[in-house]
């Protein structure tokens, strides 16, 4: 039988209607684990994901409350905008095979949470926002599909530098926005 190749895998990346140009969070790189047929991959991404998915061969998903983020996402490569206000988008996510990898940068748990259902056997919750409230995960979920979930926050200067030199390597550019001074106080809002 004949090796059919890699996959394309679902990635989703959630980001809540509140934090808009959390699309490609400004503040924190991140790990991404996921499966690209049977290697697992532990790649470090920047604030660009999204590209730098799109370079690996993967699907992205956008999950957010709201379309006005909508073509953010896809400007940014994501190939679907799944607006939670108006489907169910762990019912979507698993539409499509289910997710090999959920980022998420809310610290919203029922967020979080809705989302999990959608997580593919071997899959990976990546947890970058910080909120008070528990996440309700039964360890029979993660232990029976060899699930896991990780929080990230920052990174050291040399995975860093190993994301700027894949980044290069590959021709991912970040999206900036600029403002003028006097509209200060609304760019920080953003």
């Amino acid at each position: 039988m004949a090796n059919p190749g890699p996959t394309r895998k679902s990635v989703a990346f959630a980001s809540p209607k509140e934090t808009k140009a959390k699309i490609a969070p400004a503040a924190a790189p991140f790990w991404i684990l996921t499966s690209v047929t049977s290697m697992k991959a532990r790649i470090r991404l920047a604030p660009w994901c999204f590209s730098i998915l799109v370079k690996m061969g993967l699907r992205e998903v956008a999950v957010g409350r709201g379309e006005d983020i909508a073509a953010d996402a896809r400007k940014l490569g994501a190939c679907r905008y799944l607006d939670a206000n108006k489907e169910n988008a762990a019912d979507a996510l698993n539409g499509m095979g289910g997710a090999k990898a959920i980022l998420t940068t809310t610290g919203n748990s029922a967020a979080i949470a809705a989302l999990m259902p959608a997580l593919a056997p071997e899959g990976h919750l990546v947890v970058l926002g910080v909120g008070k409230d528990p996440l309700p995960v039964s360890t029979g979920y993660l232990v029976g599909a060899q699930r896991g979930i990780i929080g990230s926050i920052t990174g050291s200067p040399f995975e860093n530098e190993k994301t700027l030199d894949f980044s290069v390597l590959t021709g991912v550019r970040p999206m900036i926005e600029t403002m003028p001074l006097e509209r200060a106080a609304e760019a920080v809002q953003k």
